[in-house]
């Protein structure tokens, strides 16, 4: 089994329709409030160990009580991970201060004393040019966003949590990452305060053209190169389109279930690869419906 396994849980994710969002992409029924055994046990069996929320865009707005007024909380995500046996992720949003990080975290451990891993940001946010938050952002100006500014933020978050046990640090790895005109020079200085995080997070999707595979592990391979002591955790991957946006050409075609199969094999193979979570459960690039029953590129899962 590949316990590497993760899946994204975005139930709040813009693309979802309200009904999508209520049933936190299926794995929640809210009618029952519990989750849904139909779409948990289907992970549970697979052997998924990891589940990422809120995920992509939404974590511009994730904080402790914006998450507690939608019928699939940040408490129902914690008790399906609590259901299946996974290792709950969580896309902070570093817009705002770090002290609304700390209370998501205190929140969680009222409930979930096992480990918990903070990703420090969200790569998609950051290619905006506008947004409500700390810093200016402009995709032609990448330098405006200041990697100082990003290092100080995991320094008071650290700070913060200095205490707490079994909590592990994912930083941004973006100048790789999602689509490469979208390279951020901050790797670098990145590198050199290594002790404020515990692991890196990428996103690398790829096209599904057998003979461009190899560009996903030479993209993988770079970060490694980067941070060859840090632990690579893959919090979004998928067959993209090419173009970085909409649902990928062939979403759950053969040709998918063969991408997806190939690139689980390449994690589990891969030493320096700690998890590899799948964009998304039910969502716009679903691999399993709210009932329960799954798309064809979900054997790709079984299989592992």
């Amino acid at each position: 089994m590949n316990s590497k396994l993760g899946m994204n849980i975005c139930g709040l994710h813009p693309q979802n329709d309200k009904r999508a969002q209520e049933l936190g992409q299926g794995i929640w029924n809210p009618e029952l409030d519990t989750h849904n055994p139909l779409v948990s046990g289907r992970l549970a069996v697979a052997g998924v160990k990891w589940l990422r929320y809120p995920g992509g865009l939404w974590n511009r707005k994730f904080t402790l009580g914006e998450s507690l007024q939608h019928r699939f909380t940040l408490d129902n995500f914690i008790l399906c991970c609590q259901a299946i046996g996974a290792v709950p992720i969580l896309t902070v949003c570093v817009f705002f201060n770090p002290s609304e990080t700390v209370e998501i975290i205190n929140h969680v451990r009222k409930s979930y004393d096992g480990p918990l891993y903070i990703e420090m940001g969200n790569e998609s946010y950051l290619g905006k040019a506008s947004i409500d938050g700390r810093w200016p952002i402009d995709i032609t100006g990448a330098e405006r966003f200041n990697v100082i500014q990003y290092i100080q933020w995991m320094a008071e978050l650290r700070a913060l949590t200095v205490d707490m046990v079994d909590l592990h640090y994912l930083a941004l790895d973006v100048r790789r990452s999602y689509q490469e005109s979208r390279k951020f020079s901050w790797t670098d200085e990145l590198a050199t305060t290594q002790e404020l995080f515990d692991g890196v997070s990428v996103h690398v999707y790829g096209t599904g053209a057998s003979d461009e595979f190899s560009d996903v592990v030479d993209k993988l391979e770079a970060h490694h190169i980067e941070f060859p002591d840090k632990p690579l955790y893959i919090t979004e991957w998928n067959m993209s389109n090419g173009a970085g946006d909409g649902e990928p050409i062939g979403h759950g075609s053969l040709e998918h279930l063969k991408f997806c199969y190939r690139y689980l094999n390449m994690v589990k193979e891969t030493d320096y690869i700690a998890c590899a979570c799948y964009w998304e459960l039910g969502g716009y690039w679903k691999i399993i419906n709210h009932d329960g029953s799954p798309l064809r590129h979900w054997t790709a899962f079984e299989l592992q």
